[in-house]
């Protein structure tokens, strides 16, 4: 019998404070059966009230299941339940029942904006009836944390997350039921200027500030009583300010994103925000004039993962340390004091590495402050962490600490970033290559803090879309990303330009002061993530939603070009390459082609027909001009780079006269030329080994992936590495530091091989050949064995269910072990030699399973070949 579990609500579970009007539901199943026939949702109200019965509906769909109840009601709970008739005809029992609770589903606000200043805000209220339901909605133009009689309401991190200001606020919802009390309470903010108006990055900033001037905040409390009464506490003059002595009772002097956190200690600490402390002076507050939309926080939480003690804490000097956490990471130092004296200065500096001398290398942050000041209160114990700044940082410099000795006990790193549950799991024989996973890995937790920016610490930390589209593949096997996607896009939409080109950036706080136009790569980031979110979550409200977009985008390049279809606007060409670029004009009219071809593909998902003939046939007419420009009439390709081959094939541009050509430069220029070596970047990169799969070069892509030597995935990992790079040669034996200017060790862009691990070396991949295929509904196992590994294992917890692959080599045969989710269908292809019978240790001697082979449809299964 099937029975279904996980339960989610528009990616969520258990959402508190969801407007959208129309929410998707999806399940997984598990049990021993094999397929769903049939399902049956029932919805009703917390209070009983049946609002939606599906009846059983005969359908094998798990995913985006459109409520189909009565219309829904702000500030309500609702719960929902599943049951299912598998193909032997039994029905399970309902699955435990989930909520999900809107919020205010467009009903106004009645709280106003206050604030003005970064500091502490307060009210003070009266209980005098029991409390059965608690709500309190929160937003800010900053960043905010809540408090209720000095309890911090939530786990959540950086609230309300950076979105385009321009546009839209996000608003958290909280349940506070078990937090106010009979009597006095309090319910108070910490308030300070975020990605709102805070330091601007530098790299475009020309001096100014971010979206806005000044902080505010603004939030309602919803206090429903056993009576069945319902009390609203908005923010409005009834707060009041304590920043007239917010020296005496707090510890946050100054937060900015970029430049880091001065804390003076006061012996007061936080009694600011409980009930009954009324020594300390109240001041009037402002009210803040802003027509911002508040819209419900679509996007993952930001949240604290893990700790991580130090390896080494080494003393330099008088009052000076360093610190080695042993990985790059991003989030915040946690260090005790004991026995401090009054008045003693402490920073904390961050950094990434070390210079030669054993100091911490800090020139790559260019002129971000990146540290914390912090001031003793003179307490047997005291405890240092920044609270509204975070740092990409391996070591930590203090300086002004004159005690002998600072105890590593005391000290542990705080790693912050999106709550994105783990999907994805790989391991191998190669100890370099696990190590290159673990990098891949904390790349992406150090650059998913809200927004996937390019890197977390240096004067930039921004959602840069060309590396948010190259790695958005690898991410969602990683991790389960849709949330974080969808709220991204939405930023990515409002930051487009005059002529409809998706940003550069998104968030973008330079729309208005500093707009740049769209950039071939990076502009296609708009097309490509709702592509991916379709092939991993089954997501078609995306592609309906931006399809417009994306035809604006398309078409405006050509117009722009004076309606050719040769276009130039690629303005970051093949980013960081290796010294070996390619062409504005090859890398957009590339880019055209291969967007033309995907947008006709959505088209067709959408049934939008004759669009998708307009973009076919556009394809066919860029491609067509692709070849006459930059092939020769007997096909060779004219531009000698690796990335232009690459995207020639990718794209499914070469001409057919110039298929073998183009394979034997490709393949000579890594081989021969550059003695198995890359010399792609940003946008090459990520297609060389599965575009090398494509051609039947499984072993070139594999020598490359395991080249040690400078440039390529592995040099890093032998140089002490546990993040990825921005540029292959950040640091070299021979050159050391690259360019200062700009020179990250926490990039996540390079890691984009990581879906390689998943689709070829474990062989779990999509098959996207039927629309009706996505979600990994019909998918591919076929791993590609190679000499390098003797034994290799994936996992992926799709959005339907577990998927694991496993190859071994014992005593001269190749064991494959593999797992598949209940209702999910996989075929092996042996059109890209995978699946192997009889094999031996010498993969040269090897026969496939028949093209089109079934496996047995079990959820499990041993090949011994």
């Amino acid at each position: 019998m099937l029975h279904a579990f996980d339960l989610r609500t528009e990616y969520k579970n258990q959402p508190l404070g969801m407007d959208e009007p129309c929410p998707r539901l999806s399940y997984k199943l598990k049990g021993d059966g094999k397929f769903q026939c049939a399902r049956r949702i029932t919805a009703c109200k917390d209070s009983g009230e049946v609002v939606w019965d599906s009846g059983f509906v005969r359908d094998d769909e798990t995913l985006q299941i459109l409520w189909a109840g009565r219309a829904l009601e702000p500030f309500t709970r609702y719960y929902w339940q599943v049951e299912v008739t598998d193909d032997k005809g039994e029905t399970s029992p309902a699955s435990e029942a989930v909520f999900f609770e809107t919020g205010f589903l467009n009903y106004p606000w009645s709280a106003l904006w206050v604030g003005n200043v970064p500091g502490i805000y307060r009210r003070r209220f009266q209980l005098n009836k029991t409390v059965v339901k608690a709500r309190l909605y929160v937003t800010a133009l900053g960043v905010y944390t809540a408090y209720i009689n000095g309890k911090n309401v939530s786990e959540d991190l950086f609230t309300p997350g950076w979105s385009d200001y321009y546009a839209r606020v996000q608003y958290q919802a909280y349940d506070v039921t078990g937090m106010v009390a009979g009597g006095e309470n309090v319910l108070g903010f910490e308030l300070s200027s975020g990605w709102y108006c805070g330091k601007i990055s530098r790299a475009w900033a020309r001096g100014q500030y971010t979206f806005g001037n000044l902080p505010a905040f603004k939030c309602e409390l919803h206090l429903t009583y056993d009576d069945g009464s319902l009390e609203i506490i908005p923010s409005d003059k009834r707060f009041s300010t304590l920043l007239g002595c917010v020296n005496e009772i707090s510890e946050i002097f100054n937060s900015d994103i970029y430049d880091g956190e001065t804390q003076i200690a006061r012996k007061g600490g936080s009694r600011w925000s409980l009930p009954g402390n009324n020594d300390m002076q109240d001041y009037p507050v402002s009210i803040v004039r802003s027509d911002v939309p508040v819209v419900w926080q679509s996007g993952a939480p930001v949240r604290s993962q893990q700790c991580i003690k130090p390896v080494a804490v080494t003393k330099r000097g008088p009052g000076h340390f360093i610190v080695d956490f042993g990985q790059n990471l991003s989030g915040r130092e946690v260090v005790r004091l004991r026995n401090t004296q009054a008045g003693a200065i402490l920073i904390f500096r961050h950094g990434e590495m070390l210079n030669e001398d054993g100091s911490v290398y800090l020139e790559n942050l260019r002129d971000a402050q990146a540290q914390t000041s912090y001031t003793c209160c003179g307490k047997e114990e005291e405890t240092v962490e920044a609270r509204h700044t975070f740092y990409g940082f391996r070591y930590l410099d203090i300086t002004g600490w004159q005690e002998e000795t600072l105890d590593a006990g005391d000290i542990f790193a705080r790693v912050i970033y999106s709550d994105l549950p783990r999907t994805g799991y790989f391991s191998g024989s190669d100890p370099l290559l696990n190590q290159l996973y673990s990098n891949i890995l904390w790349g992406q937790f150090s650059n998913f803090l809200d927004v996937p920016t390019d890197c977390p610490q240096r004067n930039e930390r921004l959602g840069w879309s060309g590396d948010t589209q190259v790695f958005a593949n690898t991410a969602t096997y990683n991790s389960f990303a849709p949330e974080f996607y969808t709220k991204y896009m939405i930023d990515l939409n409002y930051g487009r330009t005059d002529d409809g080109a998706f940003p550069q950036i998104a968030p973008n706080p330079y729309k208005r002061t500093n707009p740049r136009p769209g950039a071939s790569g990076w502009s296609d980031a708009g097309v490509i993530i709702p592509w991916i979110m379709f092939v991993k979550y089954g997501d078609t409200r995306m592609l309906e939603q931006y399809f417009s977009a994306m035809s604006i985008y398309l078409d405006g390049q050509i117009r722009n070009a004076g309606n050719s279809l040769i276009v130039k606007n690629a303005m970051h060409g093949d980013w960081l390459n290796a010294n070996c670029a390619t062409s504005e004009e090859f890398i957009s009219t590339a880019f055209l082609g291969g967007m033309s071809a995907l947008l006709a593909k959505i088209a067709n998902i959408l049934k939008r027909y004759s669009e998708a003939e307009k973009y076919h046939r556009l394809f066919l007419d860029v491609k067509a001009a692709f070849g006459e420009k930059f092939f020769s009439a007997d096909g060779d390709i004219l531009e000698k780079t690796q990335t232009a081959a690459l995207l020639a094939f990718h794209f499914k541009l070469v001409p057919d006269n110039a298929v073998a050509r183009t394979k034997t430069f490709l393949v000579n220029d890594i081989r021969i030329t550059h003695d198995t070596h890359l010399t792609t970047g940003f946008l090459g990169t990520p297609l060389l080994l599965p575009v090398l799969t494509e051609l039947g070069e499984v072993e070139l892509a594999y020598d490359l992936l395991f080249q040690q030597s400078y440039p390529g995935w592995l040099y890093p990992v032998l140089q002490g590495a546990t993040t990825m790079w921005e540029r292959w040669n950040s640091w070299t034996k021979e050159h050391g530091f690259a360019d200062v200017c700009m020179n990250s060790f926490n990039h996540y862009a390079y890691g984009a091989v990581g879906e390689w691990f998943y689709e070829t070396i474990a062989g779990i991949s999509p098959d996207m050949s039927d629309w009706k295929n996505a979600a990994f509904k019909h998918f591919r196992l076929a791993p590609q064995i190679c000499t390098q590994l003797s034994h290799a294992e994936a996992e992926y917890d799709s959005f339907r269910g577990k998927i694991r692959s496993a190859w071994k080599k014992v005593d001269g045969k190749l064991v494959w072990e593999f797992e598949i989710p209940a209702n999910t269908t996989v075929v092996t292809i042996s059109d890209t030699k995978t699946i192997m019978v009889n094999a031996t240790v010498d993969e040269r001697n090897i026969s496939y399973i028949k093209p089109g082979m079934m496996v047995d449809l079990d959820q499990w299964g041993t090949v011994a070949m």
